[in-house]
């Protein structure tokens, strides 16, 4: 059974020194020779979250825990294998590293932030053309999931986009024009996606669409006029 801890800077002096975050920042809970990171209640906006807490490995940053703190930059260690549900909403991150070890990603757990660019390790075999669907797991593959509108948001002028493996999918549109030419690279990195309901609910009534795009998802011009 599962015993919530609180962690004091006394008890934690050891660990605390080992990081650049301090130990007493976090709540948490341990169990099985695991810890949980459920709460972060530092001040500092650019966090590393420690690899290990008292002795035991971080492996879950739990739902919510990072969310609304105005975090500029998080770096995650290597021991994380769960991303919880909306672990990182709701800051103003605008790059995001996930580590190799990360087998689960929550629904929304980037969402409301200031994305230009996500990196996934290159053994996480994932569909680009998912991450704006409607579907509550994007991909799983080899045990590896991800849930919906994990990286949400992620602003590239008057689109959202996503990077993932070099390659970019386009998964929403805020801009104003009635005729559009997507662009063929954002960043310098090809265009190859279009996510599901993209450009759903504009106003558009033309599209070019370059040669780069090889998936267009579900609905994603639909509503449109």
């Amino acid at each position: 059974m599962k015993k919530r801890f609180f962690a004091a800077a006394g008890a934690l002096f050891m660990a605390a020194t080992l990081f650049s975050q301090n130990a007493a920042d976090f709540e948490y809970e341990a169990g099985n020779g695991e810890v949980t990171i459920t709460d972060y209640m530092g001040s500092a906006t650019n966090v590393t979250i420690p690899e290990q807490i008292n002795n035991l490995p971080v492996t879950v940053i739990g739902d919510y825990a990072f969310s609304d703190n105005r975090l500029t930059g998080v770096t995650i260690p290597h021991s994380v294998t769960v991303i919880g549900m909306g672990a990182f909403a709701y800051n103003q991150l605008t790059a995001v590293t996930i580590p190799g070890s990360v087998t689960i990603i929550g629904g929304g757990a980037f969402a409301d932030n200031q994305l230009t660019r996500v990196t996934i390790p290159a053994n996480v075999d994932m569909s680009v053309s998912s991450f704006n669907s409607l579907l509550y797991v994007l991909y799983t593959t080899n045990d590896r999931k991800a849930a919906v509108y994990a990286f949400s948001r992620s602003k590239d002028g008057d689109f959202d986009s996503l990077v993932c493996n070099n390659t970019v999918e386009i998964a929403g549109y805020h801009g104003k024009a009635a005729e559009l030419a997507l662009p063929e690279k954002i960043n310098g990195l090809p265009v190859v996606a279009i996510g599901a309901e993209a450009f759903a609910k504009n106003h558009l009534t033309s599209v070019t669409i370059p040669g780069s795009v090889t998936v267009i998802g579900e609905m994603a011009f639909a509503d449109n006029r």
